[in-house]
């Protein structure tokens, strides 16, 4: 099974516990933002909070039921 699609990273935030950005990489950035780089570091740990807050939320408490997600080519 050969994948016909590749995933292109564009940036890479890696944050400690603390929502501290330590590594920042970025590939293939045709638009720069126009806001400091520290204001974009919050902004992307304040997303990735709310995401997991969310996920957290739709999943059960017992552990017995999982969200699936499919997608189709």
């Amino acid at each position: 099974y050969i994948c016909a699609y590749f995933m292109t990273i564009f940036n890479f935030y890696l944050f400690n516990r603390d929502g501290v950005c330590i590594f920042y990489k970025e590939w293939r950035r045709d638009k720069q933002s126009g806001m400091p780089k520290s204001e974009e570091f919050k902004l992307m740990f304040g997303m990735l909070l709310s995401l997991r807050s969310f996920a957290e939320r739709l999943s059960s408490k017992d552990g017995c039921v999982s969200i699936h997600a499919f997608t189709c080519p």
